[in-house]
């Protein structure tokens, strides 16, 4: 992740940065739907996953090459203070013959307030 909110608050929109980069050696046509999840852990529902929405992925990328995608997110208003959203995100590229290294986790839960 290129950027997280310091903290989450319930039904409120919250901007993410996701940093997509080419790790092939060839260019890599990009047209695609990454999906963004959370889990759940603290007060709220322990290791459940929630839904945060999607961010439309597009453009073409050198090999190397890395581009910052936005994201508004909303976590659900069901949440309750105190609860702790771990996002992760996919993305699914057509072709691509590794599609295990098209996910990244956060490494720190943040925070519902």
């Amino acid at each position: 992740f290129a950027s997280l909110p310091a903290n989450f608050t319930p039904g409120k929109r919250a901007s993410i940065g996701i940093s997509v980069t080419n790790r092939g050696n060839t260019f890599a046509n990009v047209r695609d739907v990454m999906n963004l999840l959370a889990t759940v852990g603290g007060e709220n529902i322990d290791g459940a996953e929630i839904d945060l929405g999607t961010a439309r992925v597009s453009g073409r990328l050198k090999p190397g090459q890395s581009r910052i995608v936005k994201a508004n997110v909303t976590p659900p208003a069901t949440l309750l203070p105190g609860s702790k959203l771990t996002p992760r995100a996919t993305l699914n590229v057509a072709g691509d013959n590794d599609p295990t290294n098209n996910a990244i986790f956060s490494s720190t839960p943040i925070a519902v307030v």
